[in-house]
């Protein structure tokens, strides 16, 4: 859709403040790109068609063709699981106006804005604190509402009024795990204008799990023999002279945390919140103890490092639920799992971390 030479820089202007809109709350990308913010930016370009019936009440004006095809710009930001904050620019087309039965002219519609969405899963839902940032797969109820402007032009003597507006939208969304998603989407620009359109996004960045940021785990030791549990030990070697008993040391129960795929994603075992409680319970009373986390994984399943990697992030983030310390909780990285193995391939181990916590 051609606009003429002042409409396409009002255009642009409003453009330019909406995305600068979003400055505020931008992460530097260098700095924040280690602990996963920074990768949940995501683009969305819309074609589709707009209803436009300005007022023209008390003129000789009418409105003849109310429909044109629209074009929106969108960028947006995932602040959480279910919240983003989005920007878009639309182009709404122009509606046609008549004179005496006789076209008389055009008024070209543009909107910018700013605001909230909020999404409701419907089905690929993950369990509980296991959402990827930077993605959303599967069908989402979504909706959302915020600022805009809606500028118009026109050459004819017809006075428009609008200017800041509310706007509102809603629709639905369906991702795949590539972190394209198609969507179908009504918004509604202040009482004039309305638009009916399928969106292609994008989200960009790997996943990551939500919660403590990468940057401030622990630095962990390097990686050793996986210890795998025993029955616990009743005689062992008493402690040195002056140096503090851990409690509980001998009766820390570390347990093995299966690891299962469904609907494409890797997922803790069903029980983990009850296989991590006794080993949690054991931390908590004793402060100087530190334990290592690593992932074992079977690359012919299909499984990546990458991707046990996100595993063990939310395990550890049910831990620290629990009540375990931060600093007492180190990774590793993940190595791939023995074929012939009798454990399950895809698995959470741990091991308890040389020295205590200083």
């Amino acid at each position: 859709m051609l606009l003429s030479r002042e409409s396409g820089w009002r255009f642009g202007l409003r453009l330019g403040i909406a995305l600068l809109a979003l400055l505020p709350v931008m992460p530097a990308w260098a700095g924040e790109r280690s602990n996963g913010l920074g990768e949940r930016w995501h683009l969305g370009i819309q074609a589709g068609q707009s209803t436009l019936r300005p007022d023209t009440s008390g003129s000789v004006f009418d409105i003849g063709d109310d429909h044109d095809a629209s074009f929106t710009f969108s960028l947006g930001y995932d602040l959480s699981a279910r919240l983003s904050l989005e920007g878009y620019a639309a182009n709404l087309g122009r509606v046609r106006i008549d004179r005496a039965g006789r076209k008389a002219g055009t008024i070209s519609y543009t909107s910018t804005g700013l605001g909230v969405a909020g999404y409701l899963p419907l089905w690929g839902r993950r369990s509980p604190g296991a959402y990827d940032l930077g993605m959303r797969e599967g069908l989402s109820l979504f909706g959302g509402a915020g600022i805009g402007i809606l500028d118009t032009y026109t050459l004819l003597p017809h006075v428009q009024n609008q200017d800041y507006h509310l706007w509102t939208t809603g629709g639905l969304e369906f991702g795949w795990k590539s972190g394209l998603a198609l969507r179908l989407q009504w918004t509604s620009y202040d009482q004039d204008a309305a638009n009916l359109g399928i969106a292609l996004v994008k989200r960009f960045g790997r996943t990551v799990s939500p919660g403590l940021p990468v940057r401030e785990q622990p630095v962990a030791s390097p990686p050793s023999t996986p210890i795998v549990p025993r029955e616990p030990v009743e005689k062992t070697r008493p402690p040195r002279r002056g140096a503090p008993a851990a409690k509980g040391f001998f009766q820390l129960a570390m347990p093995i945390i299966p690891i299962r795929q469904q609907l494409g994603r890797l997922l803790p075992g069903r029980d983990v919140d009850e296989l991590l409680k006794p080993m949690a319970l054991g931390l908590k009373g004793n402060p100087a103890l530190r334990i290592r986390a690593g992932g074992y994984y079977l690359p012919k399943t299909g499984v990546t490092a990458e991707k046990i990697g996100i595993v063990v992030d939310d395990v550890i983030q049910r831990l620290f639920s629990m009540g375990v310390q931060q600093r007492q909780i180190g990774i590793v990285p993940p190595k791939p799992s023995a074929p012939d193995t009798l454990l399950p391939a895809n698995r959470i181990e741990f091991s308890i971390a040389p020295g205590p916590v200083e």
